[in-house]
Formats: C-alpha cells, sequence, structure tokens
C-alpha cells in the first residue's frame, strides 16, 4: 500500500488501495484498475505491432533473396524441363529403334516382307500387300464409309510402289515410284485407269508389321 495524492481533487495521503478519496469520493480503485488495463492494452497492442514489423522484415528478406537467385531458379528449372524431354524423347527414340527388323541380306528381308499378309482397314475396306520381282503391291478390295451416307468402292484398286534399295541394315524399303491402277465408272461402263507418279517412299519392316510413311499398318505372319 502507497501513498498518493487523490487524482481528482489532489489531497494528499490518500491510500492508493482506497476504494474511494475519504475527502472528495472518487474511485480510486476503478481508476487505478482503468489505468492498468489500458497500459496493458498498449502493451499488448505494441507488442502486436513489434510482431508484425518482424514478419514484413522476414518477408521482404525472402523477397529480396528470391529475387537474387530469380534467374537462377529459372535456369534450373529450364535445364530441368530440358533433361525431361531429352529423357522422354530418348526412350521413344530408343524404343521405335527396337521394334525396327534388321536383316542379314536383301533376300532374307525380301522374304520376311513376303509373309505379310491382309490386314483390315477398317469394317468394310482390306489391304492385300505382295512382294513381286522389285515391286511392293497394295491391293484395296471392299468399301470405305467416308460418312454421311457416301460410300467409296474399291473393287481390285491397285498400288504398285518401285523398289530402289532394300536397307537391310535398318530395316526400310525405299521406292522411286508408285504405279495406281483404278476403276472409273461403273457396271458395264466400269474401265481401269493406270496412274504413273515419280514419288519417293518408305516402308519401315518392324517385327510382326510393316509401315508405310503414310501410317498404313500391314501385318505380318509373326
Amino acid at each position: 500500500m502507497a501513498l498518493i495524492n487523490c487524482p481528482e481533487c489532489g489531497k494528499e495521503k490518500v491510500s492508493d488501495s482506497a476504494i474511494t478519496c475519504p475527502y472528495c469520493g472518487f474511485g480510486i480503485a476503478d481508476y487505478y484498475k482503468r489505468k492498468e488495463e489500458e497500459e496493458k492494452r498498449k502493451r499488448q497492442n505494441e507488442q502486436q505491432r513489434q510482431k508484425m514489423l518482424q514478419q514484413e522484415e522476414i518477408a521482404a528478406e525472402r523477397k529480396k533473396r528470391f529475387q537474387k537467385n530469380k534467374k537462377k531458379y529459372i535456369i534450373i528449372s529450364l535445364v530441368s524441363i530440358a533433361l525431361l524431354a531429352a529423357i522422354i524423347c530418348s526412350s521413344i527414340f530408343l524404343y521405335n529403334k527396337a521394334q525396327i527388323k534388321t536383316f542379314n541380306s536383301a533376300e532374307e528381308m525380301k522374304s520376311y516382307v513376303e509373309g505379310v499378309y491382309t490386314y483390315e482397314y477398317n469394317d468394310l475396306l482390306n489391304y492385300r500387300l505382295t512382294v513381286k520381282d522389285d515391286y511392293i503391291i497394295l491391293e484395296r478390295y471392299g468399301e470405305m464409309n467416308r460418312g454421311f451416307g457416301q460410300v467409296d468402292s474399291f473393287d481390285n484398286e491397285e498400288e504398285k510402289y518401285h523398289i530402289s534399295e532394300y536397307d537391310y541394315n535398318n530395316g526400310v524399303i525405299h521406292t522411286d515410284k508408285t504405279y495406281r491402277t483404278i476403276t472409273e465408272g461403273s457396271g458395264l461402263s466400269a474401265q481401269k485407269k493406270k496412274e504413273e507418279y515419280d514419288i519417293h517412299n518408305e516402308f519401315t519392316v518392324k517385327a510382326g508389321k510393316v509401315i508405310e510413311n503414310n501410317k498404313r499398318i500391314y501385318r505380318s505372319n509373326d
């Protein structure tokens, strides 16, 4: 307990624990309670302010470090993406390379391709692949449904590819000319028409299939 001056009337020797001033009746206890609570709130507000300032300083420092290393992060990210893309491309290349069938001679390759049998292109149209002399021969027969009620008929149409080279080490057959026989008209007026094209084409021989460069696939007897 301490003796103080009354905050209201200024009289001396008033106890700071007194409920009221004995001279003017001022509520001393409530006054000091409110004062203590106000000081407590000030301390809490100051602590909160200091905490926010500290957090802002930490955020500013992190942003500064990030800006300083931003270029490095970008380079690392781009290099990582490039490496991942290279790994994926290499895997695809190696897989496709492993699927390619190689041979010991052109005759062995020719014999293998001659074993290709009929391939069903879709529900209606079929292809038949054969090798004769220096030609790959594709026969088309049946009908192709192009949608909207349009159906094209291919009665024994034929494409012949003149073989220019058997690249048996890499499983590729190169052709330099294409001959096409189509049927024009129908019924008694139907006529066969032959066309010739100077088209260089490739057929890749894989395990169990022959793939022409326009993605038609012919399966072999494997």
